[in-house]
């Protein structure tokens, strides 16, 4: 999520205090010279305010007025803003080298101009960056190889056409949270939507049994259909360099395999092995 300028929740604007030159980051470094697919996360929540880079690119597709300040987010209602929303904002981002999006935002009900239930943001923002490859080649009559892809919250049934789910933040590091997940993972299978992508949570403290439960975590995640270890935002504020936490301190869920006891360590490496040796 940092990729982005802060404050807002939303924001599509690359943050140039971190990447000062995204394009050489992203599509010199990561793709051409380390040859890593890139997806960025996002939130599609606060529209297109007025401070982003391509909001004067968006006012313009959209024809609005010239002095349009905030453009609200609608992906339902308005064609013009999703498209505009794609073409004018997006993709000037994905040719810096960004490959996919990890849509992780999900208001569901009416927001967006929608009408809730069946028709939800989250399954529209699902549908359209899953093809827009395949739009944006017939508009110049041209062919893509590209498959669509993205890693993204549940927008009801019909979601499982769209690749990856993300299952969301764990309501808790806790042995339940960690139980419940290969029961939904295997349940989704039922219903043909076997590619989850569920949070792997770093130790909530530096007691046995939270190491224990991280080593787990790592365990059951090596058989799960997507690998993806996520602090919660623990590797800042007031957690930034505290690992392992303390007893009496134990929120600080940092991911890092590596710095705990040698046996759990050990544990851990094994889990992480037979991951990458599962891979084709």
């Amino acid at each position: 999520m940092d990729w982005h300028v802060k404050p807002q929740w939303g924001s599509y604007s690359w943050d140039k205090r971190l990447f000062s030159n995204p394009t050489d980051a992203i599509q010199n470094y990561l793709k051409d010279t380390e040859n890593l697919i890139t997806l960025a996360n996002i939130h599609d929540d606060n529209g297109v305010v007025n401070n982003e880079t391509q909001h004067a690119a968006m006012v313009k597709m959209m024809h609005l007025p010239s002095d349009t300040k905030d453009i609200p987010f609608a992906i339902c209602n308005n064609q013009e803003y999703a498209l505009a929303l794609e073409d004018a904002v997006l993709l000037p981002v994905e040719l810096n080298g960004i490959d996919y999006w990890w849509i992780d935002w999900q208001q569901g009900g009416n927001h967006g101009g929608c009408k809730g239930l069946l028709q939800n943001p989250t399954i529209w923002t699902n549908k359209i960056r899953s093809t827009d490859h395949i739009r944006r080649a017939a508009a110049t009559a041209a062919t893509t190889s590209k498959r669509g892809l993205v890693l993204a919250r549940w927008g009801g049934l019909g979601s499982h056409r769209y690749q990856v789910g993300f299952s969301g933040d764990v309501s808790g590091v806790n042995w339940k949270s960690l139980a419940y997940q290969p029961y939904f993972s295997m349940t989704s299978t039922n219903v043909a939507y076997g590619f989850w992508s569920h949070d792997i949570v770093g130790p909530g403290g530096a007691d046995m049994d939270s190491l224990e439960l991280y080593t787990r975590w790592l365990q059951w995640a090596t058989y799960s259909g997507i690998f993806r270890s996520h602090d919660r935002g623990s590797s800042g504020g007031s957690c930034a360099g505290k690992y392992p936490p303390t007893l009496t301190s134990n929120t600080c869920t940092i991911v890092k395999p590596w710095n705990v006891p040698l046996k759990f360590f050990k544990a851990n490496r094994v889990a992480l092995q037979r991951r990458a040796a599962l891979i084709p």
